[in-house]
């Protein structure tokens, strides 16, 4: 029983550190988050679930259940949020009791290791904040921004001690030495430079890189420094004197950061061409090359502090584990919803810090190795979704070039559909389910059979530019393609039957029950069967997503800027607006029984509304852009997809009347 009860509450624990960034700017969610983390926790049984959902039928709210744990790895500690803009740069104070990280919001934060709470925002910089280092004894803190300057603040009160300045260009990054009195820095500029803390005077310029110097790091005996550039070369130069020791060519593409590792006789590289690598220092002998990470780089790189191990952070939205020794990977990590921009250590090896885009800082338990979170999705970003006529099954589509088609009772991949030749924007179902169609930005339609997965047609009028959406008339007979023009095909001849030239670019569209088309852009329109003009909708600019009504009764649209608008289809008159989400919509639908509305968007939220009302009824927070929603045709679910190419199904749960 005591075991039982410890294995409980480590849950909990568990949970509630994950869940704290969200917890502290709104409780109110604290049973729906803590059920949607307890429910995929291996060792527990059914009562505290149960104890999490009887809490939420009390609350007398709505609340939205995941069918499907978040594409996450299970060493997540907790989530740093506070930032306005992408999380550039972090490091870990030297006793491992704070974190500060820099902003293209311009700011710095100092943040408390074991509450995850901000200490303090330190403002000053004009510009985005590049990269942060710590001193060695723990009391200061150096920035480097695109502001061309270098400030140094008090780690306890968050004060600008001193500014330096010299530099002609952005200042991309920078380090502080071993002895706890000097600066190094690096800039656009094509220069390094050596400050003296206590006087913000430069001791030393050097100069050698062609281009931008994008990285640079002091050996931990101050004797060397280490810098690489856009030039792809690495330089290690003297730091006493400033004269250059060496250089090489070391990458096929930009070195975005370099690293000593603990005893000064290897440099860790990381580049643009997606790779790691290891040297010699100082002489530049290859000792391994670290591959894994795909898409444009591995932005950051840091190595454990007895130098067993490297961490890497990419712009594939993974962190990476790597044996110094061997060079092979030891585990993957993943969780954010956006790029990485930084990684870092704790000084006791206990955690790795990532930072990144998606404007959070992640903190990940090291006591084992990394484990790659759920790999059920997409391999980029999830565009768009749609539910078959009977709900047992749903598609989706990728900017993998992939289209997908999933079970929906166990949630299972049938199949995976590939033939495009750039990213699938859209998916539609037929009526009788009898076949699934798909847009491109490779400027086809496809059909597909969705029960073999095999294509079945390609539609030949190809459109300039991509298709962004695409859907079926409700008898099944025509198909629109979302581009400029738009184009209206015949299913049974394959045919182009109507253009029809917009105003703008053209970002979504929907069929309505009566046989109409909704086309939503810069201009949202209703057209006709035939593709004819019928009206346009008032106060809807630059929508990214847009639904009907079952009963074709009312459309609502989703708007870049934010907000959903209800309109009526006759006449384009707006209805009501619902105001909640934080920047674009991109992805809307309507409940079977046309009483919820169903949004997601930059906000990287998913938010149900009462249709009648305009008022939220719940929200789901979730790492990452929602960029698409499809509804159940009968029950109160919903499928969606997000930025990392998640895919997930969720439901609606409305709580029982008493009595």
């Amino acid at each position: 029983m005591a075991d039982e009860a410890a294995r409980r509450l480590a849950a909990i624990e568990r949970s509630l550190a994950r869940e704290a960034h969200t917890l502290r700017s709104d409780p109110g969610l604290l049973w729906q988050q803590l059920y949607n983390r307890l429910q995929w926790e291996r060792d527990l049984d059914g009562a505290v679930l149960e104890r999490a959902e009887s809490q939420t039928a009390a609350d007398r709210k709505l609340w939205i259940r995941l069918r499907t744990p978040l594409k996450e790895s299970r060493q997540l500690l907790a989530t740093l949020e506070g930032h306005r803009d992408w999380v550039r740069s972090c490091a870990v104070g030297p006793d491992g009791a704070w974190i500060v990280s820099a902003g293209a919001d311009k700011t710095l934060k100092i943040w408390d290791v074991g509450s995850g709470i901000e200490i303090h925002s330190l403002t000053g910089h004009r510009d985005w904040v590049t990269d942060c280092a710590a001193s060695l004894d723990g009391t200061w803190i150096v920035s480097a921004s695109r502001d061309r300057t270098l400030i140094v603040w008090d780690v306890s009160t968050g004060s600008a001690l001193r500014t330096l300045t010299g530099h002609i260009d952005q200042v991309r990054a920078c380090d502080v030495g071993p002895d706890g009195e000097s600066i190094v820095s690096a800039s656009a500029d094509g220069s390094i430079r050596m400050w003296d803390v206590a006087t913000g005077e430069t001791t030393r310029t050097i100069a050698g890189h062609a281009g931008a110097v994008e990285c640079c790091a002091l050996s931990p005996n101050g004797e060397w420094l280490v810098s690489g550039g856009e030039d792809r070369t690495i330089r290690v130069w003297a730091a006493a004197t400033g004269a250059a020791l060496n250089s090489w060519v070391g990458h096929d593409d930009r070195i975005l950061d370099c690293e000593f590792d603990p005893s000064g006789a290897r440099i860790l590289t990381a580049s643009a061409d997606g790779t790691l690598k290891i040297w010699e220092a100082p002489s530049g002998r290859a000792i391994m090359t670290l591959t894994g990470h795909v898409g444009e780089g591995v932005r950051s790189c840091a190595i454990s502090p007895d130098g067993a191990w490297v961490v890497s952070a990419g712009a594939d939205r993974t962190l990476r584990f790597w044996d110094a020794s061997t060079g092979s990977s030891a585990g993957v990590i993943e969780g954010h919803g956006d790029e990485l921009e930084h990684c870092a250590v704790s000084p006791d090896g206990r955690f790795a810090l990532s930072a990144s885009r998606d404007r959070t800082l992640k903190m990940w338990e090291l006591s084992a190795a990394g484990e790659a979170g759920r790999s059920t999705g997409h391999l980029d970003r999830a565009l768009d979704c749609a539910m078959s006529a009977d709900g047992t099954w749903f598609v989706t589509a990728g900017r993998d070039f992939v289209v997908k088609v999933w079970d929906t009772a166990t949630g299972s991949e049938r199949h995976a559909l590939s033939g495009h030749q750039h990213w699938v924007t859209g998916c539609a179902v037929s009526p009788d389910g009898a076949w699934i169609v798909s847009s491109s930005l490779d400027g086809t339609l496809k059909l597909w059979d969705p029960n073999t997965g095999a294509e079945l047609r390609t539609l030949a009028d190809i459109a300039e530019g991509g298709i962004a959406a695409c859907a079926v008339s409700p008898d099944g007979t025509g198909i629109v393609g979302a581009g400029n023009p738009l184009k209206i095909w015949d299913v049974a001849t394959g045919t182009t039957i109507k253009r029809a030239r917009q105003t703008g670019a053209v970002h979504a569209c929907a069929a309505g029950p009566d046989g109409y088309w909704v086309v939503a852009g810069v201009q949202t329109t209703l057209l006709d069967s035939t593709g004819a003009h019928v009206a346009t909708a008032q106060g809807v600019k630059s929508s990214l997503c847009c639904a009907t009504e079952p009963d074709g009764t009312w459309v609502v649209s989703g708007n870049e800027g934010g907000g959903l608008i209800v309109w009526s289809p006759d006449g384009g008159d707006q209805i009501r607006t619902l105001r909640g989400h934080e920047g674009g919509v991109r992805g809307c639908a309507v409940t079977s029984d046309g009483a919820y509305v169903v949004s997601g968007g930059d906000d990287s939220t998913l938010r149900v509304w009462d249709a009648v009302t305009g008022t939220e009824v719940a929200h789901l927070p979730m790492p990452g852009w929602v960029l698409c929603v499809a509804t159940h045709p009968r029950l109160p679910e919903f499928v969606f997809g997000d930025i990392t190419g998640g895919v997930y199904q969720a439901e609606l749960v409305v709580p029982a009347s008493p009595g």
